[in-house]
C-alpha cells in the first residue's frame, strides 16, 4: 500500500473503536484487520490482541479460518510480536491453536524456496470437478482474476482459490492477493475460500521475506 504511513493512526482508532462498539459491525472491524494485516505497524498490535480475545463477543466467528487470526499469524511469522504469556497458557482456546500453528508453519516454510503444490481437490459435483480440471494449470495471474469479486459464479470463484493456495511462488500479486481476501465470497458456509486466500497471500509473504 502506497503512503501507508498516512493511514496508521485512522486505522488504529478504527481498531479501537469497533473493539469497543456494542453496534457488532464486524463486516468494518474485519476490513480495518485487513488494514493492519497488509501495513502491520506495531500500533495495531494491542487493539489487535484485544480484538482476538473478544472476537466472538464483538459479532466475529472463527470456526475455520478468520481474519483476526491471519492477521496476527503475519505479525508473528513476519514482525518481532510473539504470543504474550496469557495466551500462550491458553491451550483450551481452538483460536490460540490455530494461530500458534499458523505461525510455526510459516516459519518452516520461510527455510527453502516455495516449491508449486499441485491441487488435489476433489468436488462431489461434476460441474464443478470439471471446472477443476479446466483451470488447474492456469497460471496465478488468471486464477486471481477468476477468483476476485468481478466474478459473480461463487463456485468459479472458490474452486480458483482452491487452485490459487498452492500456485504462489513470488510476491508480484500481493496486492491483488491481500484485496481477494477482504473480498470475502458472500456465500461461504465452508470457510474454504478464506482459507486458500489466507494460504495465497502468506506464500506471497514467505516469497518477499526470502528476497531479503
Amino acid at each position: 500500500m502506497k503512503n501507508a504511513a498516512q493511514y496508521v493512526d485512522q486505522i488504529k482508532q478504527g481498531l479501537e473503536t469497533f473493539a469497543r462498539t456494542k453496534e457488532k459491525r464486524i463486516d468494518v472491524l474485519n476490513r480495518y484487520i485487513y488494514l493492519a494485516a497488509i501495513i502491520r505497524s506495531d500500533k495495531f498490535i494491542d487493539p489487535l490482541v484485544s480484538i482476538f480475545k473478544n472476537y466472538y463477543d464483538l459479532g466475529g466467528s472463527c470456526n475455520v479460518c478468520c481474519p483476526i487470526v491471519f492477521a496476527l499469524t503475519l505479525y508473528g511469522a513476519f514482525t518481532n510480536w510473539s504470543l504474550p504469556p496469557e495466551m500462550m497458557s491458553d491451550l483450551s482456546s481452538s483460536m490460540v491453536g490455530d494461530l500458534r500453528r499458523g505461525i510455526y508453519e510459516i516459519e518452516n516454510k520461510k527455510r527453502k524456496p516455495l516449491a508449486i503444490e499441485s491441487p488435489l481437490a476433489l468436488f462431489a459435483d461434476p460441474e464443478e470437478q470439471k471446472w477443476f480440471e479446466r483451470i488447474k494449470l492456469l497460471s496465478a495471474d488468471e486464477l486471481i482474476r477468476i477468483a476476485g469479486p468481478e466474478n459473480a459464479d461463487d463456485n468459479e470463484r472458490h474452486i480458483a482459490s482452491e487452485v490459487l493456495a498452492g500456485k504462489v511462488t513470488d510476491d508480484k500479486n500481493l496486492t491483488e492477493l491481500y484485496w481477494l481476501a477482504i473480498e470475502e465470497l458472500p456465500h461461504n458456509p465452508s470457510g474454504r475460500y478464506q482459507c486458500c486466500t489466507y494460504q495465497a497471500v502468506e506464500r506471497a509473504e514467505i516469497a518477499k521475506s526470502l528476497k531479503k
